[in-house]
């Protein structure tokens, strides 16, 4: 086919909601269902306890659209605290957990996290790629970013987001009630954003926060 004719099949297909493959994947248990970015499917593997420290990660093929099937596993020697993805720049951004640390278990629609509660060390973020776990080709300093001493992402009300070059952080301090923006060029490893973030305390979800610069 020429690009027109792929172009018309691509429509077509849309139109009456048909395929030509079926994919099927044999996923090992515990999980839940896999995010989805991009065209591929990242799936966090849990241990018993509900730690992750493994993802399948699976494109969806599309012979139109020449993109080939691909998966892969990813296995990391740590507990993985939090995890984004972004299957459009080959991007998996964790955060390791240290060992030994209590924990506690949360999850959003762009976020699965696992943070301490009373952990004194510092954190880092790991930019890796997508289908190796490796340090992403693009990043700098070997694929880490550090954030202040005793920040640690923050689930539940706040997201956690990946735009084009940048990566955004909802943080908190273990011993004080203080949120903070952090927003870095991850290809770089440079920190442009570092704000203390207001919440409202009458509302647990809230569309439009107001930050307050530092």
């Amino acid at each position: 086919m020429n690009w027109l004719e792929l172009v018309d099949a691509y429509e077509e297909a849309w139109r009456t909601f048909s395929w030509s493959k079926h994919l099927t994947l044999d996923l090992p248990p515990p999980h839940e269902a896999p995010y989805v970015s991009g065209g591929t499917l990242v799936l966090p593997i849990y241990d018993i306890g509900g730690t992750v420290r493994s993802f399948v990660v699976q494109s969806i093929p599309s012979p139109l659209r020449g993109v080939p099937e691909r998966h892969s596993r990813i296995d990391f020697d740590f507990v993985v605290r939090c995890f984004i993805v972004d299957g459009t720049q080959d991007l998996l951004v964790v955060v390791p957990r240290h060992d030994g640390a209590p924990m506690r278990f949360a999850s959003s629609l762009s976020l699965s996290c696992a943070y301490t509660h009373e952990s004194s060390l510092p954190c880092s973020v790991l930019v890796r790629a997508l289908y190796t776990g490796r340090p992403h080709p693009l990043s700098a300093n070997g694929g880490i970013l550090h954030s202040e001493a005793f920040q640690y992402p923050f689930s539940g009300c706040s997201k956690h987001e990946i735009s084009g070059d940048f990566l955004g952080m909802i943080t908190f301090r273990n011993a004080e009630c203080e949120y903070r923006l952090l927003i870095w060029d991850w290809k770089t490893g440079v920190l442009h954003v570092n704000m203390r973030v207001v919440r409202v305390p009458s509302t647990e979800l809230y569309r439009e926060p107001t930050y307050q610069g530092e």
